[in-house]
């Protein structure tokens, strides 16, 4: 045991063996706390001797390496223009993202195809639609709008979401059970940026 005992031989009396054997249990008491604490910690006993600087411990840290840019997004294959007919009319996802038309005129025809989802659903029985995602899902669902609904092989797809014609993701907020505003980054690809086009 490292802790010392008492043993001043003078005072060898029956109190002293007491004491002494008080001081034993201590020593044993404490020696067992040093070995526990040590087990749990899984750390060695420094040695410290007076006079000595104490260096702060320092911590390791492994170097992160920095993440790669983000890829520019690469603008989606215009669909080529059609004339509607007496016959055969154009749906709104046909003048979708077309070759001779105009982000206003994508915006336009989006929100076409919106209202007929929402004009075509019981507003009591349909659930509110939050991110682009689950505006695809719906825009391209053949049950609720039939010939109407977005092509799943449409260049506005990408990746299970709808992008505009410089191949960002179609920013969409409800604002109340018919009304969804909508809203393309425009040509700097920023959202709420001055050339945002919106509707």
């Amino acid at each position: 045991c490292s802790m010392r005992t008492w043993t001043n031989e003078t005072s060898a009396t029956r109190h002293g063996l007491v004491v002494r054997h008080l001081d034993i249990r201590a020593c044993c008491r404490a020696e067992a706390m040093r070995a526990r604490n040590h087990r749990g910690s899984r750390l060695p006993r420094l040695q410290w001797k007076e006079g000595e600087a104490v260096e702060k411990p320092r911590i390791l840290q492994e170097e992160i390496p920095p993440a790669p840019p983000a890829p520019a997004s690469t603008p989606p294959a215009l669909l080529p223009s059609r004339e509607a007919t007496m016959d055969s009319p154009l749906f709104a996802w046909e003048r979708l993202l077309v070759e001779d038309g105009s982000p206003t005129e994508d915006v336009a025809a989006l929100r076409d195809i919106i209202s007929n989802f929402l004009q075509s659903n019981n507003p009591s029985s349909r659930l509110p639609l939050g991110p682009n995602e689950e505006f695809a899902r719906a825009l391209t669902d053949v049950e609720s709008l039939g010939d109407s609904a977005i092509p799943i092989d449409h260049p506005s797809l990408r990746d299970g979401q709808l992008i505009d014609r410089w191949g960002m993701p179609w920013f969409f907020h409800q604002e109340s059970s018919g009304n969804v505003s909508t809203r393309s980054a425009g040509p700097d690809r920023e959202l709420f940026t001055d050339d945002d086009i919106t509707r």
